[in-house]
């Protein structure tokens, strides 16, 4: 996404595009840096590559998981983030990710991904001059708010607002999918635990206290048939 950012920038294809909107075509041929457009070329291909081959080894990753059974762990620490496994609602971090794209990333603990688009929202906001062009506009100078934002960045910022928003929903749409095993009255609520996996979740486990709780529904058989 970076290199696409750089060669975008230096090649005039966001200028280009929006003269093209307006009508200014000849404009547009003049605008573009014919050093650097033929480069965003192939990147552009190879991302649509790249996207449709990852989607389909993880795919097939994911239905291998669901044939196996594979654990879900409900926590984990790396070097980037701590995620774990808890209830968000989807359109709480759709509308944070609308008014500044990133921050519904965080609030769903995808936290790399979420610094990134922030980084790339706050970039694009300072160098398309969006700040100055909404106070112009507030003032009524709309024909000043015109040509004190820069197309080159601004037309940036439709991509990342969507990508942000539908990120950010779907992954929390798809993290309320799977059985919380950190949050077990919601498990037991939605009654599609078995007991083997109360006793997968139970081994995730590291505090003594929720060691035993589950310790107690094993042994009581305190569990809800899956479905």
């Amino acid at each position: 996404m970076l290199w696409e950012f750089f060669i975008n920038a230096k090649a005039h294809i966001n200028e280009a595009i929006v003269l093209s909107m307006i009508g200014e075509f000849e404009l547009a041929k003049t605008v573009l840096d014919t050093r650097w457009f033929l480069l965003y070329t192939s990147v552009y291909i190879f991302t649509m590559w790249d996207s449709y081959t990852t989607t389909i080894d993880l795919n097939k990753y994911a239905k291998l998981a669901d044939r196996l059974n594979s654990p879900i762990l409900p926590f984990k620490i790396s070097g980037l983030e701590i995620n774990y496994l808890d209830y968000r609602k989807p359109w709480s971090g759709a509308i944070w990710s609308f008014l500044t794209p990133g921050v519904g990333s965080i609030y769903c603990n995808r936290l790399s991904i979420g610094f990134f688009v922030l980084i790339c929202f706050i970039s694009t906001v300072y160098y398309s001059n969006l700040l100055p062009g909404v106070h112009l506009t507030f003032e009524g100078n709309t024909n000043l708010a015109a040509t004190v934002m820069n197309p080159q960045w601004f037309i940036n910022l439709p991509s990342i607002l969507l990508f942000s928003v539908s990120s950010t929903y779907q992954d929390i749409l798809f993290t309320i999918e799977l059985p919380p095993l950190n949050n077990l009255s919601v498990c037991l609520k939605w009654g599609i635990l078995a007991k083997q996996d109360i006793y997968q979740g139970y081994m995730t486990f590291s505090r003594s206290t929720e060691r035993r709780f589950f310790h107690f529904l094993i042994s009581t058989n305190f569990l809800l048939p899956s479905l």
